[in-house]
């Protein structure tokens, strides 16, 4: 098989996703690799890191912040992609994407944010126009968990009901970028449009504890503005409801965000108050993180059926579950395998891909579940 090659431009590089994504790769093709993001220390130290383990791999630290639209410049012309890690992108637009359609350069980028991951799609007569591949969304949330979906969705007759739970951890915390955006979204309303889902519900509240199985036991969880609460309902007319969960460790550290929350919601304090949390960065240490579905419907035989899918990162790996994901979907773009256009990271790969890149510390698990 050709071996893939390609100039890799990752804003946030030297970030828990972005440096996991760097040598994740690292055997996956011959890239030559420019670290760039604000913190220009960080971005030196990562390459000189780097560089010592493999001489002959190309590593270049760039200051680049995505708020400043002078820095776009800084992107080389032979770049073959622009990998954009550095959230948080409740506080960014369409800008860099925009920039990087017209100026020819394929784009992925790992936002959460809702309404950035939806509204992506509104760059894509532009994208055609230039024959490039913007995408946006390729961590866990939602290529992975389309992907999951997809594949179970095969079972059923008919989806009613999706629930996604997203727990968590790495050994280095979540990182600034993730929390300011868990901060950020605590007491908004989420939008979502399940036919039975009549009642607004805030990202932060409705704080539970849920049995995931043995492998997991109980998490603490709340509601998350994820963008599948958007998306999933374009791809499954009948689903009745959606409900999407974001838990960290430690446990009582969702009790904070859920206090927050119910603050924001009755305009006790402003959205957004992040700074004076800044200490929770240390939020989500642990070593294992988690991915749950949960399916509900009707069989091909019309008998219900209630299908659980879990995948789960042991041994410090939580970043891995994004990075994989990112990879998968940076491999496909320098292949061309991706039609040009602005669109989520929805159906972009299957589980077997994704599981092709695994190296033992992620595993799959199916299982039935009751209420």
């Amino acid at each position: 098989m050709k071996q893939i090659t390609g100039k890799l431009f990752i804003i946030g590089g030297y970030g828990n996703i972005g440096h996991t994504f760097v040598e994740a790769s690292l055997n996956q093709g011959d890239f030559d690799y420019i670290i760039a993001g604000p913190n220009i220390n960080d971005a030196e130290n990562l390459c000189q890191r780097l560089t010592r383990r493999y001489p002959a791999t190309v590593f270049k630290a760039e200051q680049f912040n995505v708020h400043e639209k002078a820095d776009y410049a800084k992107i080389p012309a032979d770049a073959d992609c622009v990998i954009n890690c550095a959230g948080s992108f409740h506080t960014q637009n369409h800008l860099l994407p925009t920039y990087c359609a017209k100026k020819g350069f394929d784009y992925c980028d790992t936002a959460l944010n809702s309404n950035y991951v939806a509204g992506i799609h509104g760059l894509n007569d532009l994208a055609q126009t230039y024959q490039t591949r913007v995408i946006a969304g390729c961590g866990v949330l939602p290529s992975l968990t389309t992907a999951i979906i997809d594949e179970k969705a095969k079972q059923f007759s008919l989806v009613e009901q999706i629930d996604i739970a997203y727990h968590m951890e790495t050994p280095k915390g979540l990182g600034l970028s993730t929390l300011k955006c868990l901060l950020h979204e605590c007491g908004k309303p989420i939008e979502s449009y399940g036919r039975n889902q009549q009642n607004t519900r805030y990202a932060g509240l409705n704080l539970h504890r849920r049995f995931y199985g043995d492998n997991l036991g109980f998490k603490w969880q709340t509601y998350a503005n994820f963008p599948e609460n958007i998306l999933l309902p374009q791809r499954f007319e009948n689903l009745k409801e959606i409900n999407t969960f974001f838990g960290t460790t430690p446990a009582w550290h969702n009790f904070i965000f859920w206090g927050l929350s119910g603050l924001v919601r009755f305009k006790v304090v402003p959205s957004g108050l992040w700074a004076p949390f800044s200490f929770f960065n240390q939020s989500g240490r642990g070593d294992c993180s988690a991915l749950v579905i949960r399916m509900t419907g009707t069989s091909e035989s019309y008998q219900p059926l209630k299908v659980m899918t879990k995948v789960i990162g042991e041994q410090g790996s939580g970043a891995l579950l994004s990075a994989l994901s990112l990879l998968t979907i940076v491999k496909k773009i320098l292949q061309k395998k991706f039609h040009p256009g602005a669109y989520p990271a929805m159906h972009c790969f299957t589980v077997a891909e994704y599981q092709a890149l695994i190296e033992g510390q992620i595993y799959f698990t199916e299982d039935s579940f009751e209420e």
